[in-house]
Order: C-alpha cells, then structure tokens, then sequence
C-alpha cells in the first residue's frame, strides 16, 4: 500500500506549481505546500513524506468502513420495504434495461 501511495502522491507533486500561491485543490497539495513552507524555514521534521503516507492509508481504511456500511444499510433497507425495492428495480429495467449482462 506504501508504494501505492507512494506513486500516487509523487505524480500529484510533479503537477503542482508551488512558484504560485494557488488555494489548494485538496488534502495532499495543502500537506506538500506546508511542508515546502517549513522546509524553506530550516525545518525538516515537522512534515515527513511517512506521515503523509500514513494519514492517506487512514482515510483510505476509514473510506472503506463507511462505504461497506452504507452498502448493507441500504441492502437493509431494501430488504425492509419491498415497494421501494420493487421502484429500483423498476428504475433499473429502464435506464439499464433487462437484456444487457452486469458484470461489475
């Protein structure tokens, strides 16, 4: 996972212009701007690319948690009122219609 995130967080720093005082798109070009800021200070412990690694597997694990819940309280819920299981499959046939095979 460190390698994946790894790869991840270096392309997100090859595109950012940090010669512009641009607001931040997200979490990880507001960390690679602070931690530039304080390097150029003479600090170099405060950010560390591990932490930084660290924290995306956290709301990576925590993202997984939530959404498989939401997933079985809405498989829930279904299983609890047949009318509206009955609308989405309804709204299923139409939009995807019958004949095509879901496979993902």
């Amino acid at each position: 996972m460190k390698d994946f995130f790894k790869h991840q967080i270096g392309e997100h720093e090859s595109q950012i212009d940090f010669t512009t005082e641009a607001e931040p798109t997200d979490f990880v070009e507001h960390y690679l701007r602070k931690k530039r800021d304080i390097e150029k200070e003479g600090e170099f412990d405060l950010y560390s690319d591990e932490q930084l690694y660290g924290v995306c597997f956290d709301l990576w694990l925590a993202g997984q948690e939530t959404t498989a819940n939401t997933i079985i309280w809405g498989i829930i819920y279904l299983i609890e009122n047949f009318h509206t299981q009955k609308r989405l499959q309804e709204e299923l046939d139409t939009v995807v219609g019958s004949e095509r095979l879901i496979v993902a």
